[in-house]
């Protein structure tokens, strides 16, 4: 027992063995980070991905829902030029907010508002999935400045769905089939008033 106790104490007295003891701790807590943060990462690129590949369908969803749910409205879709300045702002304004964002990355907790950043890309993507075969460019903005509170909070509420890895992705369809109704709903509503 006597041997023990002076080897402990020996060890305890040593502060390069504490030392690198802390590097060691300080490296695991890093890589775990790093990979937690990392994942994340693909994770996000894989959900864009994805709404990409579906955005390929989206226009089938659409047109279904519409024939069965809103046969008045007729789609007048947005011209290529507008869609692209719309898409090209949305992917601009994400960068900026990335770029604003990116020194909380190192805070920890507010890290978490690099989802910000994330959630205002999904929210337009998503809507202008829809709105581009639906809406006129006019009917786009107008929606957008009467109902863009609530197409926003039905956007957090899709999004807050991404969060659960496997599910989130899964049910990417649905996202666009629940902003369809939305839409829809709207621009029957503003072209009978």
């Amino acid at each position: 027992g006597a041997w023990v106790e002076g080897f402990e104490s020996g060890l305890e007295q040593n502060w390069l063995l504490q030392f690198l003891s802390f590097v060691v701790i300080a490296k695991t807590i890093i890589m775990i980070l790093f990979f937690l943060s990392s994942a994340m990462v693909v994770y996000y690129l894989f959900l864009m991905v994805y709404s990409v590949i579906v955005g390929f369908f989206a226009g089938y969803f659409i047109k279904e829902i519409a024939q069965k749910y809103y046969p008045r409205v007729h789609f007048k879709g947005i011209a290529l030029p507008h869609y692209m300045w719309l898409l090209l702002k949305a992917i601009l304004v994400t960068a900026l907010l990335f770029i604003l964002f990116s020194p909380l990355l190192f805070i920890p907790f507010l890290n978490i508002m690099l989802l910000i950043p994330v959630f205002y890309l999904f929210h337009k993507l998503l809507v202008l999935e829809v709105a581009s075969v639906v809406h006129s460019y006019e009917e786009y903005q107008e929606i957008q400045k009467r109902y863009g509170g609530q197409s926003r909070a039905l956007s957090a509420l899709c999004f807050s769905l991404t969060l659960v890895p496997v599910i989130g992705v899964v049910i990417y369809p649905y996202y666009v089939i629940v902003v369809s109704h939305f839409l829809l709903g709207k621009t029957e509503h503003l072209r009978e008033a």
